[in-house]
């Protein structure tokens, strides 16, 4: 989508589609990210609007199946790729036309009082089985919370981090 000034015949109306609930994360980040296209004078009038269901599948669904408006984004992240894979949907990114992004989901963990206090020795622990480490987060399956306890279990687990 090629977004010009209103002056210069920019499109009357942008509509923002967020795939989750008001207050989270991509709610956030697309409001924001509205708030700065409309001081920037890119169109007349910024409708956002949240569509739930399925860790944002269902979203990238309607996305997908009004690819004709021109006039519709969606602001997503690695949580909505996780679950497009996670649900088996058709409705896959490569289906949609990206936009430049304006943010990046960091991958981090917070320790207190654990073995797991040094990233350089992520073993301890781990060796004991799935269950003996607690891991808690916020996104879906396959988002960012989910994918890097997941990479750091396995990092752990390799011939070369023992």
């Amino acid at each position: 989508m090629r977004v010009t000034r209103r002056e210069e015949g920019g499109p009357e109306r942008l509509r923002m589609m967020i795939p989750n609930k008001p207050g989270g994360g991509y709610d956030e980040t697309g409001r924001q990210a509205v708030k700065v296209l409309q001081d920037a004078g890119l169109t007349a009038r910024f409708e956002v609007f949240n569509v739930t269901g399925a860790s944002g599948t269902v979203a990238m669904a309607q996305l997908i199946n009004n690819a004709e408006a021109t006039d519709l984004m969606m602001t997503m992240g690695l949580g909505v790729v996780g679950a497009v894979r996670t649900n088996k949907s058709d409705a896959t990114v490569g289906r949609a036309t990206p936009s430049p992004s304006s943010s990046r989901t960091p991958r981090r963990s917070t320790c207190r009082r654990t073995p797991l206090r040094h990233h350089r020795r992520p073993r301890h622990g781990v060796d004991e089985g799935p269950g003996a480490i607690s891991v808690g987060g916020g996104s879906s399956p396959g988002g960012p919370d989910h994918l890097f306890p997941m990479q750091l279990a396995a990092a752990s687990t390799s011939p070369r981090a023992r």
